[in-house]
């Protein structure tokens, strides 16, 4: 059913020329139609109304299927095509902060599983200020945990397959943790690890201790390791934002 609603979505947006162009969106809402173009173009309008920057760029998926953000015309390397203000994020420190306010002890295992956990109930906390946001979250994320042991037996890595296993017992543990803190359910909790496990980037808190953070629209861009060289795509401005650079 989550695949089958994706492909939707992203037909709509190959019928309309492979892609929805960001900053158009964000300037008349009230121009767009299809259900997951409004809430993709309110997200746009509320990250330029906070004072965020959306250059040349398109929200769809390409005629080869790759779906993402994708620049609308030749840029330059290090043009910036995206800035999203800090308070527009959702992140949580190593040193027992998060966008939600107050600071906790996390839930053991490490400061990495302590900003994790914090940052997913940052998320099942958020209201108000980032329903745009969350909006555009996918109501389900399928991960390679999810398969059975009969399908994960089929895989060709056994290691694979025994960090499939591990990760789903892990995240079972963590979102019972997670729902008793927060006040929410286990099945919100588990959705909560999925966005933060698929989503989420290593960053800095604002008192420069280790965080995740959540970035909307920058968590449409496809993801690449850091290993091809050159420079870092995403940096953070003199404000705190966060920039996406081509």
């Amino acid at each position: 059913a989550c695949e089958a609603t994706a492909a939707r979505h992203y037909a709509a947006a190959a019928a309309q020329g492979h892609g929805w162009a960001l900053e158009e969106m964000g300037k008349r809402c009230e121009m767009v139609r299809s259900a997951p173009e409004q809430a993709v173009a309110r997200l746009a309008c509320d990250v330029l109304s906070r004072g965020g920057h959306i250059g040349p760029l398109r929200c769809g998926v390409r005629p080869d299927g790759v779906r993402g953000l994708f620049v609308a015309q030749a840029v330059r390397a290090g043009t910036p095509l995206l800035g999203v203000p800090e308070e527009c994020t959702l992140w949580a420190s190593a040193a027992g902060g998060s966008s939600a306010g107050g600071e906790d002890g996390g839930g053991g295992g490490g400061e990495g599983v302590a900003r994790h956990e914090r940052l997913m109930a940052a998320l099942l906390s958020a209201r108000d200020d980032a329903a745009p946001y969350l909006e555009t979250l996918p109501a389900c994320i399928p991960l390679l945990r999810d398969r059975t042991e009969e399908e994960l037996a089929t895989l060709s890595s056994p290691a694979l397959a025994s960090a499939a296993r591990s990760q789903r017992a892990w995240a079972e543990a963590t979102a019972e943790r997670v729902a008793r803190r927060a006040g929410a359910s286990v099945e919100e909790a588990d959705w909560a690890e999925r966005v933060v496990r698929t989503r989420a980037i290593r960053d800095s808190a604002p008192d420069g201790s280790a965080a995740l953070r959540l970035v909307p629209l920058l968590d449409l861009a496809n993801h690449r390791g850091g290993a091809g060289g050159g420079a870092d795509p995403i940096v953070r401005t003199g404000d705190g934002g966060v920039a996406l650079c081509a």
